[in-house]
């Protein structure tokens, strides 16, 4: 469910009075100061909403992301958006619009022993998800060398 930036922002409000509400004055002042605003983009580049800081954005999404949204913040390109939108630090009125490009993903081919072509894969992902279908973490290249290197000859390509 996506919600509009009015939603958000009233959701942000709701978490912040009730914050503010359990905490002393003199703890919130100090509080406040650490606060570093956060700034909601769309996927197609177009402003949203901003938020106090990383963690409210967080709470506001339901999800518990800080440290997700504070590395793709610093540029982390595991992660060109998180929970659906992209973040900074600075405002703007929009920002370049997320492309879920392929490049990054290199295909993985399986070759029998004999050298025959056994299979490709569009990705190391694939590849593990072809070979443990139920498991829910990836493997790196190096642990499927590992795993099946006595049986296949593995290539990325």
């Amino acid at each position: 469910m996506t919600m509009t930036a009015q939603e958000l922002q009233e959701q942000l409000n709701t978490i912040k009075n009730s914050k503010l509400a359990k905490t002393s004055d003199k703890r919130i002042s100090h509080q406040v100061s650490f606060f570093k605003p956060i700034h909601q983009y769309g996927l197609d580049g177009k402003y949203i909403a901003t938020f106090e800081s990383i963690t409210l954005a967080s709470k506001a999404l339901n999800h518990d992301l800080t440290d997700h949204m504070s590395s793709h913040i610093r540029g982390d390109q595991r992660r060109p958006q998180v929970a659906g939108y992209m973040w900074r630090y600075e405002k703007y009125d929009s920002i370049e619009p997320y492309h879920n490009t392929q490049k990054l993903l290199k295909k993985v081919a399986f070759y029998n022993l004999d050298g025959s072509h056994y299979m490709t894969f569009d990705s190391i992902s694939d590849a593990t998800r072809h070979f443990y279908p139920k498991s829910k973490r990836g493997m790196s290249f190096t642990h499927l060398l590992e795993c099946f290197g006595r049986r296949y000859i593995i290539k990325k390509m």
